[in-house]
C-alpha cells in the first residue's frame, strides 16, 4: 500500500510540492503554573513562533531518527520519548527534562521473547509496552533487567483480527487492554476496537460517517493511495480526525457514545478537493492521478493541552476564494468547540513528535543528524 504521508510525516506530513507542516504530537505538561487561557476577543490577535531550540545529548551514541511516528512513544508523564531503532533492533529511551539519551531497551526478534517484525510501539504509565504488527500484539515489561514478554494475541487464522490498524494504538496502564481501529480495507476505517488480553476478546464499536475519507482514496490493484487518520486517547475519550475534512470525531469509552463534529474556518477552505478518479484502470493512470490529486487541505490532528484545558491543531489549506495556502492554527475548548484561528504562524519546519510542557509545544527535529527540540510558544500579539 502506498499511504499519503508514510514517509516523511511522523507518519511524516510533508510533500514536495507543498512546503507545510502539520501538527501531530503527544499532550504532555508537568507544570501548571500557567493557567491562562487563549480566547477569542475584538482585541487579541495570536502567533505561533520558535524561542528556542535545544540539542539532545546522545554521549556516544548516535540515535536513530525513524520517520515513521507508530515507531515512537511519549509517557503519559512526559519525562520520556521512546524511539524504535531498526537497526539494532532496540528502543532508544530519552530524559525529556535533561534532554539526554537514558538507555537503549534491547529486544529479541525470534523466540520466546520474540518480537517479530516492529510496526508499531505504545508504553504505559508502569513500564509495560506493546509492540504490534499485523500477526499479533505483544505485551513486553521493562521494569526488569531483562525484557519480558508478558501478553499474546496472535491473530494468525483469526478473520476478526484481520482488519485491525497496525498504525496507532494505545495500551491501558494495567497492560491488560490496547484500544485501536478498524477498517474493512485500506482507507476505509469503521470504526474502534479494544483487545482485552485476558479474556481474549475482541470488542468493535462503529462510528458512523468515519469511513467518508474513502472518497479520496486513489486504488489500482493492490496499490492505494489514502488520507491517513489521527488516533489519540485523551482521559476516557478517543479522538479520530483526518487530513482532508475539517471535523472531529470524539468516543467516550465510558459512555459508549461518539460524537461528530464538524467544523468551518474563516481563513481556509473546509474540506479538501477530491481526486479526478478513485479507480485506476492502469499502473500510468494509477500514478497521474496520484501526482495530479488536489492537496488543498490538510488538517492535522487536535492535542491536549492539560495545563489550559484546551486543545491545539496545526493544519496548512488553501484561502477560502484564493489561491494562496495559509498555514493555521487552531484552538478548541475542552468540549471541543473552536475558539480561535490564526494564520499567524512563524515556523517553516514541519511539527512532527512533540509534546506540550509550560503552555509551549516541543518538537522534535533531526538538525544535522542529531536529535534536538524546537521550541514553539503561542503568543498574544
Amino acid at each position: 500500500m502506498i499511504h499519503d504521508f508514510n514517509t516523511t510525516f511522523m507518519k511524516k506530513l510533508f510533500f514536495a510540492t507543498l512546503p507545510f507542516l502539520i501538527f501531530s504530537c503527544s499532550e504532555k505538561s508537568n507544570d501548571s503554573s500557567n493557567s491562562l487561557k487563549l480566547t477569542k476577543s475584538a482585541d487579541a490577535t495570536y502567533s505561533l513562533s520558535v524561542i528556542d531550540t535545544i540539542m539532545v545529548d546522545s554521549g556516544e551514541e548516535i540515535i536513530y531518527m525513524d520517520s515513521n511516528k507508530s515507531r515512537t512513544d511519549f509517557s503519559d508523564d512526559g519525562k520520556w520519548y521512546y524511539n524504535y531503532n531498526r537497526k539494532e533492533h532496540a528502543i532508544e529511551v530519552v530524559d525529556l527534562e535533561k534532554a539526554k539519551l537514558e538507555k537503549k531497551l534491547y529486544l529479541e526478534k525470534e523466540g520466546p521473547n520474540g518480537t517479530g517484525p516492529v510496526e508499531m510501539i505504545d508504553f504505559n504509565d508502569n513500564g509495560q509496552f506493546l509492540i504490534f504488527n499485523e500477526k499479533s500484539a505483544k505485551v513486553y515489561d521493562s521494569n526488569s533487567g531483562n525484557i519480558k514478554l508478558l501478553k499474546l494475541k496472535d491473530f494468525d487464522r483469526e478473520e476478526e483480527y484481520s482488519n485491525l490498524s497496525n498504525n496507532f494504538g494505545e495500551l491501558n496502564d494495567d497492560g491488560n487492554i490496547y484500544y485501536s481501529l478498524y477498517q474493512k480495507e485500506a482507507g476505509e476505517p469503521l470504526g474502534i476496537t479494544k483487545i482485552n488480553f485476558n479474556d481474549n476478546t475482541l470488542f468493535k464499536k462503529s462510528i458512523e460517517d468515519l469511513d467518508a475519507i474513502k472518497a479520496y482514496r486513489i486504488r489500482f490493484n493492490k496499490m492505494a493511495v489514502y488520507p491517513s487518520l489521527s488516533f489519540n486517547k485523551i482521559g476516557n475519550k478517543i479522538l479520530l480526525s483526518n487530513q482532508t475534512i475539517n471535523e472531529l470525531f470524539v468516543y467516550d469509552l465510558e459512555m459508549k457514545l461518539s460524537k461528530h463534529f464538524t467544523y468551518q474556518s474563516d481563513i481556509t477552505i473546509d474540506q479538501r478537493t477530491k481526486p479526478s478518479k478513485n479507480e485506476a484502470d492502469s499502473k500510468e493512470e494509477f500514478d497521474h492521478i496520484r501526482k495530479s490529486r488536489p492537496l488543498d487541505a490538510i488538517f492535522g490532528p487536535m492535542q491536549f493541552d492539560p495545563i489550559r484545558k484546551q486543545y491545539y491543531r496545526l493544519s496548512l489549506a488553501q484561502g477560502k476564494n484564493e489561491n494562496n495556502f495559509h498555514k493555521v492554527l487552531t484552538v478548541f475548548d475542552e468540549k471541543f468547540n473552536q475558539l480561535l484561528e490564526t494564520d499567524r504562524v512563524e515556523y517553516n519546519g514541519i511539527l512532527n513528535n512533540c509534546f506540550v510542557r509550560d503552555g509551549k509545544i516541543y518538537t522534535i527535529e533531526n538538525i544535522n543528524d542529531e536529535m534536538a527540540f524546537v521550541v514553539l510558544k503561542i503568543q498574544e500579539i
